[in-house]
């Protein structure tokens, strides 16, 4: 009889409970993190952090010198052909190098916000680790219509991607014969900086395009990457600047799988 009770104790209360604590580690567990990730998530943060901060204050004033240079401009218009120009040139200058700085520490800020926020790293590494992979991606630059491209290619790690792709894009430059299609064929690289689920990376496409007359094509991505938690892909935004014809800036958003 003590048996047949013990029996039963274990069976309703002792054996759920191990499988439940067992169960718990396993959900809490952390996934791993290198030792640059570790170490030093808190300086990467405050270092994106500070850099977002400051060149955001440098854009925002250097946008307002600019806007007075302008109404200067307008103002001598009024009076003589001869204007000081210098003030909405300085301002121009400092915008554009704000916006460079801006663009360039963002990526890094998020990256350690999201490394901050989860400093045991739970759920932060996901995807690929090694594998087939592969992405499509739509953009919409300041000088063409919505671009469209896919690639194909393989993941070597969590960080290097290489593969092949192709894609559509239309550039306005004026009207009729001054608007042209570009059809790319490329070479995809892609690098993370790291391998959480925010991460800032940089592509590279390296090709031709092969509209009409073959002409070299190519362009420099660099944005941040979210990886998905219910699946390998990822989501990535990016700035993208292409060579083709004339540098042209775009915005660009990719879905990986």
């Amino acid at each position: 009889m003590k048996k047949a009770l013990l029996y039963i104790f274990l069976l309703l209360v002792a054996i759920p409970q191990g499988v439940s604590a067992q169960e718990k580690v396993y959900t809490e567990e952390p996934t791993y993190l290198s030792g640059f990730e570790q170490n030093h998530s808190e300086g990467i943060y405050n270092i994106g952090k500070w850099a977002t901060i400051s060149s955001s204050a440098v854009v925002a004033s250097g946008a307002l010198v600019w806007y007075l240079g302008e109404l200067s401009i307008r103002e001598q218009l009024k009076e003589t052909d001869v204007v000081d120009g210098s003030v909405a040139a300085i301002g121009m200058m400092q915008t554009l190098l704000g916006g460079i700085c801006l663009t360039a520490a963002l990526p890094f800020y998020l990256w350690g916000l999201d490394l901050k926020n989860n400093p045991n790293g739970l759920g932060l590494e996901m995807g690929k680790e090694r594998g087939l992979g592969g992405r499509i991606d739509i953009g919409w630059g300041f000088s063409n219509t919505p671009n469209i491209g896919g690639s194909v290619g393989y993941n070597f790690n969590r960080k290097l991607f290489v593969g092949l792709g192709a894609g559509y894009e239309y550039y306005l430059d004026g009207e009729g014969p001054y608007n042209y299609p570009v059809i790319p064929v490329y070479a995809d690289i892609r690098y993370q900086f790291g391998g959480s689920r925010i991460t800032p990376y940089l592509g590279v496409k390296a090709g031709l395009d092969v509209n009409v007359v073959p002409i070299p094509y190519g362009t420099i991505d660099w944005g941040v990457s979210q990886r998905c938690r219910n699946s390998s892909g990822a989501w990535w935004y990016a700035l993208s600047l292409s060579n083709n014809y004339r540098n042209t800036l775009s915005f660009r958003i990719s879905r990986s799988f």
